[in-house]
């Protein structure tokens, strides 16, 4: 880690963020005009790490910061269930190809409704990722930034309480992915990954100490191995509530040609699960001095 005094830590917050509302700028804009696949998925990531950026650097930030963060998570919410479709758009194009004739042709007609959603959603997203909200976002982080160096100068020992957020932030992930994985509840799993998560981006925003940057990359392997398990587990919800209303209509032929894909689809989320739980084991008993273990980061003050 590039260690930053306290008298450079304003500067540093300051073009952190102003960095962040860049890359919020162009992702938005990337939205606005349907520019690729993964422009949604980019935009949700910025405004992530953006958010993470402002809950690190919460102690030298203004109350602005909280709107700021409101108008982040209502965009990100916005965006949620676009990014599911594409996923499950994905996921059933590469599953199908897998099945019986019969099984195949009823996933088709899931497939034809789930695309035709995500045009007609994709054009909400373009709304919804509009400059105004962008402008917005940005005008409370610049109102949060007022008397940052005041604030700095103000706490004893600025980077020992950065350093007590990311101990704090390592207990939390420890805590949420422990009970995850005793329990295997999808709930908990996407509790734990969005806790690994912020580990991973507070790590990243401050600057890894030493031992940090392998524990960061370990998260992040770990947090993609829940991901997919949170993203199987929601296609598989999704399918099954379409079998619902199939037999509440009486088709119950095509009901249950749905079957064998929910199978397809449940057999993934295992082995994202297991993948998951290995990772799990990684991240927390890989050195005793690399892991989620680590408590001291290396020039970091006593807090």
């Amino acid at each position: 880690m590039t260690t930053t005094s306290a008298s450079e830590l304003p500067h540093r917050i300051a073009g952190d963020l102003t960095e962040r509302l860049t890359r919020l700028d162009e992702a938005a804009a990337r939205v606005r005009v349907a520019a690729d696949d993964e422009a949604i998925h980019d935009l949700r990531v910025v405004t992530r790490r953006l958010d993470a950026a402002l809950r690190l650097w919460r102690p030298f930030l203004g109350g602005a910061r909280r709107r700021a963060r409101r108008r982040l998570r209502r965009l990100r919410r916005a965006l949620g269930p676009v990014r599911e479709l594409e996923v499950d758009v994905v996921r059933v194009r590469a599953l199908r190809p897998r099945l019986d004739p019969e099984p195949a042709v009823a996933a088709e007609h899931l497939l034809v409704g789930l695309e035709r959603r995500l045009e007609r959603s994709r054009r909400d997203a373009a709304r919804a990722a509009s400059a105004v909200r962008v402008v917005r976002v940005r005008r409370a982080i610049e109102r949060a930034l007022r008397n940052t160096e005041r604030r700095v100068a103000e706490e004893p020992r600025p980077m020992g309480r950065l350093s007590a957020t990311i101990f704090a932030a390592r207990e939390q992930a420890r805590a949420a992915l422990a009970e995850a994985m005793r329990t295997g509840d999808d709930a908990g799993l996407h509790g734990a990954r969005i806790a690994v998560k912020r580990l991973r981006y507070a790590i990243e925003t401050l600057g890894p100490a030493e031992g940090e940057a392998a524990l960061a990359r370990r998260a992040r392997d770990l947090q993609h191995a829940l991901g997919d398990v949170h993203d199987t587990a929601l296609l598989r919800d999704r399918i099954g509530r379409r079998v619902r209303r199939l037999r509440e209509h009486g088709a119950d032929v095509g009901a249950a040609a749905l079957g064998p894909l929910i199978e397809l689809v449940e057999a993934s989320r295992r082995e994202a699960l297991a993948a998951a739980r290995e990772q799990a084991e990684r991240l927390e008993t890989r050195g005793h001095d690399r892991g989620l273990s680590v408590v001291a980061r290396t020039g970091a003050e006593p807090v």
